[in-house]
């Protein structure tokens, strides 16, 4: 149970970041 929380957190951080990076890329492709 413990380890499928972990993961939970896991995920949810990663797809936060990947996200972020995402639009970092979008708004640098918009600009250029």
């Amino acid at each position: 149970m413990l380890l499928l929380i972990v993961a939970a957190s896991l995920l949810q951080g990663w797809s936060r970041g990947a996200s972020r990076s995402a639009g970092r890329l979008f708004g640098f492709l918009m600009d250029g």
